[in-house]
């Protein structure tokens, strides 16, 4: 057949196609010619100066299949192989490459790797708008599935490049702006985040309920992720007004209202939500009663209170056995990190360093480099006040570890914070250990 010598990769002309199987097997033109068929026919079809016809392609691929019987040569061609157009070859490929890129138990292999450097060398080499905008959606899908948010948001630009002009009836283009803004969130580009919401606020008029109430939800969280708390308080104020709210929307909205409140330094309110959500949520859901808490005792944190510092620490660890053995945990990474600032806030260092070495696990596994950067910086502080050089020693290694995998960035103020240490206690070995690393 002829794939058993040309590369699978290979889109040739019809002719490019016949003068490829001639070389390869020494054929001459006259050879390969016959019939009707001159030799100065199968010259021009061969550059691609003359079509070559059903007609024509019936008597070279008898030829040819008999040259290679009588020289015993294991190969034969179809005409079906031989008439079929670049444009043909281009649109089989694009298929079989979005087919491969569906299936829905791709992993981040090396050969995944191969195949993307394979999709995008034919992507380079065909002018595709729409099916480039189909791959790369496809692409940046899989990265989003695996948590690698940096290779997603740079194939859903590459997808939303291709989609054509900013149009209200395009739900691709709804599609990507969402999945963009999601990138940009966990990545903490919080303001290109605020700007693709904008974007799909002005341009998408069209939106469903469920989609405008996504739409405004998130909005809301990006103010307050941005400090902007009063601009957060207008969108919490409108969902509450036009949308009849979920039970997760309605606690995440009750809860940022709250945070909202702390944030300008309205604590008596901000308590007071807060326990009206304690109040309102299930006792099954243990995910959100921590996430509650915690940010109580972010607010007691801040009022040095004590006693209600203790209060909400212990009732969180009432329920972290529990919380433990949850499969899907969404926000442990920051549950655990506030864990420790409470413990931290009341000198308990072990059980500090405890809570931010398992928000530090938590962080990696979900490549939260925004989370594990805090986690870091704090785990690292309660190990020194605990003057624990093997607990160092080791959270040197993960962050070295975190950095390869790129979790964190290479430039990250972790490694000036441990060569700092290190100095500090004339540990030159480990300085030049992080600096060989480093540099």
């Amino acid at each position: 057949m002829s794939c058993a010598i040309m590369n699978d990769a290979q889109i040739l002309s019809p002719g490019e196609k016949l003068k490829y199987i001639r070389k390869r097997f020494k054929f001459t033109q006259d050879e390969v010619a016959g019939g009707s068929i001159t030799r100065n026919l199968i010259s021009l079809i061969e550059s691609n100066k003359a079509a070559l016809t059903p007609q024509v392609a019936a008597i070279v691929t008898e030829n040819i299949n008999k040259l290679c019987k009588n020289n015993e040569i294991f190969f034969s061609i179809s005409e079906t192989y031989l008439l079929e157009s670049i444009e043909e070859q281009v649109n089989k490929k694009a298929q079989e490459y979005i087919d491969y890129l569906s299936d829905t138990n791709l992993t981040l292999s090396d050969k995944f790797q191969d195949k993307i450097n394979a999709v995008e060398t034919f992507l380079a080499k065909y002018d595709l708008a729409h099916i480039k905008l189909e791959i790369y959606f496809l692409i940046a899908e899989i990265y989003d599935k695996c948590n690698e948010f940096s290779y997603a948001y740079k194939y859903y630009i590459k997808a939303f490049e291709n989609s054509g002009k900013l149009s209200v009836h395009n739900t691709k283009q709804i599609d990507l702006l969402f999945s963009l803004a999601h990138c940009c969130d966990v990545l903490g580009k919080y303001k290109e985040c605020l700007d693709y919401y904008t974007m799909l606020e002005t341009h998408s008029t069209n939106l469903d309920s469920k989609s405008s109430c996504k739409l405004n939800f998130n909005k809301m969280m990006i103010h307050k992720k941005l400090n902007q708390f009063d601009n957060c308080l207008k969108e919490i104020e409108y969902l509450e007004k036009n949308f009849s709210l979920e039970s997760n929307y309605n606690f995440a909205i009750m809860n940022t209202k709250a945070n909202c409140y702390k944030n300008k330094k309205l604590y008596t309110k901000a308590i007071d939500t807060y326990n009206q959500l304690l109040a309102i949520t299930n006792n099954d859901n243990i995910e959100y009663r921590l996430i509650v808490l915690c940010n109580m005792i972010e607010t007691y944190i801040i009022l040095h209170d004590t006693m209600n510092l203790k209060l909400c620490l212990k009732s969180s660890n009432d329920l972290l056995n529990i919380y433990s053995s949850i499969d899907k945990q969404s926000f442990s990474q920051q549950i655990y990190n506030d864990l420790g600032l409470g413990a931290l806030e009341i000198k308990d260092y072990e059980r500090a360093k405890n809570f931010f070495l398992k928000s530090v696990e938590e962080s990696r596994l979900y490549k939260n480099s925004r989370a594990l950067t805090e986690s870091f910086e704090n785990l690292i502080d309660v190990c020194v006040l605990l003057k624990d050089r093997n607990s160092l020693n080791d959270l040197k290694n993960k962050l070295l570890e975190s950095i390869s995998l790129d979790i964190i960035p290479r430039n990250s103020m972790l490694i000036l914070k441990l060569i700092q240490y290190y100095n500090y206690i004339g540990d030159s070995e480990n300085i030049q250990n992080i600096l060989n690393f480093i540099l």
